[in-house]
């Protein structure tokens, strides 16, 4: 039976955001190169993610090789049929498949040229002309599937003539597609410029100059990028070939990678290929003066600053539960300082990270202090569902006494989310430095070590812990709790001026009014007995004493009466609010960190 449903991604329009999750069929992923190259200019949101039970196909396997292509550029929704499913590259080789050509040229050095010109004959021009006439199946592609403006007519002048490849990268290649290209030490594909190939042609026969020209015509000219803003990948093993030519880095600005393998190789090459730059400044005085002059030996860049540098990446938000030490000096050396916004580390089950905890606060949490707001620090075991498992790797992450006394110490002014395991005799340490951080919205605490009640403990009773804290500083904003398993929302009523008990509210039973009327009636006789003794007890408090029992009762009415007192000159002056805790499921929605737990897409 024919599983997947056809056509179905190569019919739509092209679009701004492309969601599609797991992916367990080949021909899912060819439907949508043919969408994602007709969206070439308008693609800013790309979220990826392969089925489970699909990794381990040959189609999600990065291969590589020069008989393999990424898509068949004739038939590419037919192309698991016609060119089978070992695809150069893996998903995102197929993804690019009309955005970058991986495909290496045949021919590149000019004596090869010339050793294949030698050995044809004067008449070889004929088949040169033919291949000239006879448009490339690239052409064919982009109109028949792509669909982009109009090609431009060819016309028989003797430039046209001379070098057809600037009018197949007129049609192809868009004007102003972006910067040059940092990775061109690493992976080049050779490529003659039209000045210097005609320089070259000037000192060559007229039988090599037709053969450079066919040679040249049957190059790639796919050499793209997609310009998106946003990419999440899941299950999603990297082809860091095809991520350096396929992808413009430097308008990423969200990165989420989530069970990917060869991640760390795409660390190391965006940090050696995106390392920052000395800034070129105006000079107001002369740059050269006797102690400007650097002493022999001496390293130039010894005392740039963090302002005197350029970087190029413009990454705020990073999402990964593979952390590296590769990653850790990314996000230390490559970023600009207090440039990101979003980190969430975690651990994924198959993947048993080095980093230690003191890595990660002496790299990116120092690095980006300022500019952390949502943070989550996680090396627990997920089940393939999402949910903790019962296991101990969750200890290895578990913040300090250090660590927690800077998050919560002050020196992280735009945090407003956290997610991190402490331990249980640092637990008052952090009630007591809660008030540093009032911006902080969000709370997650997924482990506390050590409690005292072992793995019984009421997360409640944390809560309200909590709860006391915000309702003794007014100015803490945290609303949401997570804990454990368990979420709270701390929740403010403003009492209302008409005397409604507190027992409406969920509080205490205390009455509202400034003490009992003469025509009240509760209809209970111990209650009436409570308010005549009550009511003895304020008018004959000065004047008799009682027995011991009525006058500890007496004293008990007498504190509950200047309570309510107090609470109505509160509630007349519109200042007293009360909090209560409610239970609530997580808000994966509202608050980033509860979603993020999970570990997946």
């Amino acid at each position: 039976l024919d599983r997947v449903e056809h056509p179905s991604f190569s019919e739509l329009p092209p679009l701004k955001s492309l969601n599609v999750l797991d992916i367990d069929e080949l021909p899912y992923l060819d439907e949508m190169a043919v969408l994602i190259g007709r969206s070439l200019d308008k693609l800013r949101e790309l979220r990826v993610g392969i089925a489970r039970h699909a990794v381990q196909r040959e189609w999600a396997t990065v291969w590589e090789g020069d008989s393999l292509q990424q898509i068949d550029a004739d038939y590419p929704t037919s192309s698991s049929v016609t060119i089978g499913e070992k695809r150069l590259g893996g998903v995102m080789g197929i993804l690019t498949g009309f955005v970058h050509d991986m495909r290496k040229p045949k021919i590149v050095l000019p004596e090869r040229i010339r050793r294949r010109s030698s050995a044809r004959s004067p008449h070889s021009s004929q088949p040169v002309a033919s291949a000239q006439q006879s448009p490339p199946a690239l052409g064919e592609l982009n109109t028949n599937f792509l669909q982009p403006s109009p090609p431009v007519a060819t016309h028989a002048s003797p430039e046209s003539l001379n070098d057809p490849l600037i009018a197949m990268s007129q049609q192809a290649s868009p004007v102003g597609d972006g910067p040059g290209d940092p990775f061109e030490g690493v992976v080049e594909q050779a490529t003659l410029s039209p000045r210097s190939s005609s320089r070259k042609r000037d000192d060559e026969p007229e039988t090599e100059r037709a053969t450079l020209e066919y040679l040249e015509s049957q190059q790639p000219t796919l050499s793209h990028r997609l310009r998106l803003e946003i990419l999440e990948l899941e299950r999603v093993p990297l082809s860091v070939p095809v991520l350096q030519k396929a992808i413009d880095w430097t308008k990423l600005t969200s990165l989420t990678l989530l069970n990917c393998q060869n991640n760390e190789q795409l660390w190391k090459t965006l940090r050696k290929a995106f390392a920052p730059t000395a800034r070129s400044p105006t000079y107001p005085a002369p740059r050269r003066t006797p102690s400007s002059t650097p002493k022999k030996g001496s390293k130039a860049s010894s005392g740039l600053s963090s302002a005197d540098l350029e970087y190029p990446l413009k990454l705020k938000k990073i999402h990964t539960n593979t952390v590296s030490p590769s990653l850790i000096a990314f996000l230390k050396e490559t970023l600009a300082p207090n440039s990101l916004e979003v980190l969430f580390l975690q651990e994924a089950r198959t993947y048993n990270s080095s980093v230690s905890m003191e890595s990660i606060f002496r790299g990116p949490l120092r690095r980006h202090r300022n500019s952390l707001k949502k943070l989550l620090i996680d090396s627990s075991e997920k089940s393939p569902e999402g949910l903790p498992m019962n296991s101990s790797r969750w200890r290895k992450w578990l913040v300090g006494r250090e660590v927690l006394g800077y998050i919560c110490g002050g020196k992280m002014p735009a945090l407003r989310e956290v997610g991190m395991a402490i331990d249980y005799r640092d637990w008052h340490f952090f009630l007591q430095h809660l008030p540093s951080i009032p911006q902080l919205r969000s709370l997650y605490i997924p482990f506390i070590a050590d409690h005292v009640h072992g793995s019984n403990l009421d997360p409640r009773e944390l809560a309200l812990s909590i709860m006391d804290i915000v309702a003794l500083r007014p100015e803490v904003e945290l609303c949401y709790m997570g804990i454990q398993s368990k979420c709270f929302e701390i929740l403010e009523n403003k009492r209302e001026w008409d005397g409604r008990p507190d027992s409406h509210l969920g509080m205490s039973g205390t009455a509202m009014d400034d003490g009992p009327s003469e025509d009240e009636d509760d209809g209970d006789v111990e209650d009436d007995e409570d308010e005549e003794d009550g009511e003895e007890g304020q008018d004959d408090e000065l004047e008799e004493t009682e027995s011991d029992d009525d006058a500890d009762d007496d004293d008990d009415d007498d504190d509950d009466d200047d309570d309510a007192s107090d609470l109505d000159e509160a509630t007349i002056d519109g200042r007293a609010a009360r909090l209560r805790l409610r239970e609530i499921l997580f808000y994966d929605d509202k608050v980033a960190v509860f979603k993020a737990r999970h570990g997946k897409l």
